[in-house]
């Protein structure tokens, strides 16, 4: 604790301070003390070690938290925070209408999930924290936890990543590019990394990643012809005919319309989709019109029975 407190820049300044002596007003450049000098008169060296009162002045080293930032707009990376702020809003949204108010409402639903079984670590948050569960109305029907949840990817699950190094296609979200090849310089997650594109360095999700062995053109639609499989490719203009199989090229036979009661049965010939540089046609189409029918329904009629007293 002592060596961490003297390798620390901000505490071995207090410390310092501590044993020499504070000056009657901090200069601007020792802003960062500000904290420290509301408190000097509480605060004391013991074993090379600041106290404040009877309780130790951790040295950031050794505090165990480290600050993380996530891959500009992609929210899901810190999806777990974003999960329980939508729980918590739900929960209070459904007891709205529950007499005693939002905080009330707010302390019920926290004593019910410290309460509840993590689905991770099997065990509920009070369990963890105070090696007891809350007191609660349920304590007497609360099934006993049997097992603890899986923990780690499912059997047979592929595990996505990319080395040091590896060459990707970086989403851009800069201009009419959306995107652009990178080289993987560092990982700061287990699904983030930093790509170095044009110079610059990119902080980017593996979900915003592509491998750099796929082909350039992205974002080409591929399109299909309608009665085939023939790949077409993309900005062609048209779409080749392809003949059904055991059939030649020849012209597509006109389909017929269904036919109303009462109207005039007109067929008309399918719009012909040959490509003029590869097939030529030498039965040009005509349209067919089909005499109707009597307009009229056919059913034989008979004359009313009328009661006759």
């Amino acid at each position: 604790m002592a060596r961490a407190t003297n390798r620390d820049v901000l505490l071995g300044k207090v410390l310092g301070l501590v044993q020499s002596g504070w000056p009657q007003k901090l200069c601007p450049a020792d802003a960062d003390l500000s904290s420290y000098f509301a408190r000097r008169n509480e605060l004391s060296v013991m074993c090379g070690v600041v106290m404040w009162g009877t309780r130790v002045v951790v040295p950031q080293c050794l505090r165990g938290i480290k600050h993380k930032r996530g891959a500009p707009y992609h929210p899901s990376t810190n999806g777990l925070a974003e999960r329980f702020v939508q729980t918590v809003k739900g929960a209070l949204k459904a007891s709205s209408a529950d007499s005693g108010g939002v905080q009330c409402n707010l302390d019920r639903f926290l004593l019910a999930y410290h309460n509840t079984s993590h689905s991770i670590t099997g065990e509920s948050p009070a369990q963890l924290i105070l090696g007891r569960p809350l007191r609660s109305r349920l304590d007497c029907v609360k099934p006993e936890v049997l097992s603890k949840q899986r923990q780690g990817p499912c059997p047979g699950s592929v595990v996505r990543g990319f080395g040091i190094g590896s060459s990707v296609w970086v989403r851009c979200y800069l201009g009419a590019v959306k995107w652009k090849k990178g080289v993987i310089v560092d990982q700061t997650g287990p699904l983030c990394y930093y790509v170095e594109v044009d110079g610059r360095r990119w902080k980017r999700h593996i979900d915003q990643l592509k491998s750099g062995t796929v082909s350039t053109d992205i974002d080409s639609p591929v399109r299909f012809d309608i009665d085939s499989d023939v790949r077409v490719p993309p900005h062609s203009g048209h779409l080749p005919y392809v003949a059904p199989s055991g059939q030649s090229n020849a012209a597509p036979q006109p389909v017929r319309s269904p036919q109303v009661e009462g109207l005039p049965l007109h067929v008309e010939p399918q719009p012909s989709t040959t490509c003029p540089e590869t097939v030529s046609n030498p039965h040009p189409y005509t349209p067919v019109t089909i005499s109707p029918g009597p307009r009229g329904s056919n059913r034989v009629r008979n004359a009313p029975k009328r009661l006759d007293l």
